[in-house]
């Protein structure tokens, strides 16, 4: 019993530690294997099908819009590890019918009357009702079962697992959205109440003033007592505000579904009434978990962006100049070091090509381009860049898998499995102080060594970044849209010193061609000389003889 009680507790201790659920489903599935005797416990996704991708698709290439769903097991007991990534079409198998439920009846009024009023055991989120469970009590007798191995004796529990998921990018625009009407509302109300103390004080010294002079009137005059005086003090007194209702926001979900499945195949045994009702508590103890932890994350992150965007609008106000200033400054310095006749105490020769404008802009934009990689790798954007590892939902994630990429990360490292779709609860991982340091020392001029994917090249980087508005960047983060400017214009540098060094190199091909022309030509012109020579020579040998 003590050894039940400790598992229990480490189990629950788990649940409420662990982050995002789905990391702990195998320690669901062995939990309630050791509870409930079950040969196997595996757990399955309700998802899309997907298309097979190359290495040059896009993030959404994966979509499939005509395929069908299906139940792709994710995870299981130790001794079932072959059901993982075993998958069930919606029409295979009995276990799709907790997704699938059969037509109800309409029940009658007097039914629907009773079912409002729950019990005491159905107000305990962890002992609701578990609709359309699928239990199956001796599998043999069951045509429409399907197996992974041999079939033996015993029966099995299909429970849905669905839960309401709140990491999505609607959810938290609209969190953000509705929380400032929310705080707008209090502020308001905040501000009507002040106001109407404020003139409640007000009007309650000028009434005392007005009563004691009142009161000495009607003294002398002998006209009406001091509560008569009160009482019509009291009906002139400031009407108080009508306040807004302030109600706290909801947040938007959407359901995702799973299914915990789970068999006594080779006990030939059903299980138990008590065993059933532990599973159906723990699901629901873990679905409700799960969700709590989600809302959680999502208010996380709302909290985490207000604060971002007042850092935002501090910043244009008060440094956005002074640092655009300061890049011009330097690049200006830069230009003048590089222009700058070499001076004649100087060790070594320098000397300064001459330069037209189109190469004069060309290092003035490279100087510009580091100064900017400078302002978000160790400048005034770093943080904020930084803080996007604690969002559990971001926007734009194209801009990220587009740094990403550029300093050859691989997609399999980044994205969801199959997909070329970032997946940022993995790609966030990487997205820390050693990769603004790669950037840092990135440069987009010469050559490259090594193989690269195609998704790593600067054309497809490019595509990869088309359709994103820069006014939207701006308005959802200063730091990513400063790097979306930046990747743009490290697009533009790399594309432009790919066409240079193609053309220097062409060039050189084009001169060592005409040298060697020139040099057959002269080669030529040697033979056909000493051809001639030799022909006199022999023509005055044969006249002298």
């Amino acid at each position: 019993m003590q050894q039940r009680l400790e598992v229990t507790q480490s189990f629950e201790e788990k649940m409420q530690e662990t982050p995002d659920l789905i990391d702990i489903l195998n320690e669901l599935a062995e939990y309630l294997k050791e509870f409930t005797g079950a040969t196997g416990v595996y757990i399955a996704r309700l998802e899309q099908t997907k298309k097979e991708i190359s290495e040059g698709d896009n993030d959404t290439a994966h979509i499939d819009e005509s395929g069908q769903k299906i139940i792709k097991y994710l995870s299981a007991t130790e001794d079932h590890q072959f059901m993982i990534d075993k998958t069930l079409s919606t029409d295979e198998g009995i276990t799709p019918d907790v997704f699938n439920p059969p037509e109800q009846t309409q029940p009658k009024a007097e039914e629907q009357e009773e079912s409002k009023q729950p019990n005491e055991k159905e107000i305990k989120e962890e002992n609701k009702k578990i609709e359309n469970v699928v239990y199956c009590k001796e599998v043999t007798r069951e045509p429409r079962i399907k197996y992974f191995k041999v079939p033996r004796l015993g029966c099995y529990l299909a429970v849905p697992l669905v839960y309401s998921s709140y990491l999505f990018v609607e959810a938290l625009d609209a969190a953000l959205v509705d929380y400032a009407a929310y705080t707008a509302v209090l502020k308001r109300n905040e501000e009507l109440t002040k106001e109407y103390e404020e003139a409640l004080a007000e009007a309650k010294e000028e009434d005392e003033e007005s009563l004691e002079k009142e009161v000495k009137k009607r003294s002398e005059n002998k006209s009406g007592s001091k509560l008569e005086v009160e009482a019509e003090a009291e009906e002139a007194k400031v009407e108080p505000p009508q306040l807004e209702e302030a109600v706290e926001p909801q947040y938007q979900s959407r359901p995702l579904s799973f299914v915990v499945g789970m068999d006594t195949l080779g006990q030939d045994r059903e299980f138990t009434e008590e065993q059933k009702e532990f599973v159906f508590k723990i699901v629901n103890k873990f679905r409700k978990t799960w969700e709590e932890h989600e809302k959680a994350r999502l208010i996380s992150d709302r909290e985490l962006k207000e604060e971002e965007k007042a850092k935002d609008d501090k910043f244009l106000e008060e440094q956005a100049a002074q640092t655009q200033e300061e890049e011009d400054k330097l690049v200006e310095e830069k230009m003048a070091m590089l222009l700058e006749p070499p001076q004649e105490d100087e060790e070594e020769e320098r000397k300064v090509e001459p330069m037209d404008e189109e190469e004069k802009k060309e290092h003035e934009d490279l100087f510009r381009w580091e100064c900017k990689v400078k302002q978000l790798t160790q400048g005034v954007f770093q943080e904020s860049l930084l803080a996007f590892h604690k969002y559990n939902v971001v926007k734009m994630p194209r801009i990220m898998q587009s740094l990403f990429y550029l300093l050859g990360f691989a997609r399999e490292d980044l994205c969801e499995i199959g997909t070329n779709k970032l997946f940022w609860k993995k790609a966030r991982e990487y997205w820390n102080e050693d990769l603004l340091r790669k950037f840092d020392e990135y440069t987009p001029v010469g050559p490259r060594e090594g193989e690269y994917k195609k998704y790593q090249t600067i054309n497809f980087i490019e595509k990869n970044l088309e359709g994103i508005a820069e006014e939207e960047v701006q308005s959802y983060s200063l730091a990513l849209a400063k790097l979306f400017a930046c990747l743009q214009t490290t697009i533009a540098a790399r594309k432009a010193d790919i066409l240079k060094r193609k053309a220097k190199r062409e060039n050189l091909i084009r001169l060592r061609e005409e040298v060697i022309q020139r040099s057959e030509e002269r080669a030529e012109q040697r033979t056909k000389e000493l051809e001639e020579k030799r022909n006199e020579a022999l023509s005055v040998i044969w006249q002298c003889t």
